[in-house]
């Protein structure tokens, strides 16, 4: 399913709308407004391993300045973007998890599952010590 001409997007991220609309229509407005709010900037994202370092940047240098209501939406907009990433480089799907969140499960051989937003909190709760990076690099060690 395209998303219905409202953008254009890339390939990568039309793959990655469409699975994330298999799990909620909102997941997939989610990532589709993160990904267009960056695209609009001038910041061009690819689903791929290169886009961590753009996002530890956000988590890390910019949502501490931010006020609470715009650092959640931040926030959530980066866990979601970093689990379409998952899905794309390393596959997996996205499910229904705990607090109304999602994850991303049967990742790799092993069927691994990760909660994006779990995740996201672990690296600004981290003060810098983990990065999305890090913790991508364990995963994908982890499913092969």
């Amino acid at each position: 399913m395209a998303f219905f001409g409202l953008f254009k997007p890339k390939r990568a991220i039309d793959k990655a709308s469409d699975k994330c609309f298999k799990a909620d229509l909102a997941l997939m407005t989610e990532l589709l407004m993160f990904y267009e709010s960056h695209k609009a900037v001038g910041t061009e994202l690819t689903l791929t391993e290169d886009d961590l370092a753009f996002l530890d940047g956000l988590l890390i240098n910019t949502v501490p300045k931010l006020d609470p209501a715009d650092r959640e939406t931040t926030c959530t907009g980066v866990a979601v973007f970093y689990g379409a990433l998952v899905t794309m480089t390393l596959g997996g799907k996205w499910s229904r998890a705990d607090k109304g969140e999602y994850a991303v499960e049967d990742i790799g051989k092993g069927r691994v599952s990760v909660n994006p937003f779990e995740i996201v909190r672990s690296v600004i709760n981290s003060g810098g010590a983990r990065t999305l990076r890090s913790e991508y690099s364990e995963l994908k060690e982890k499913v092969g």
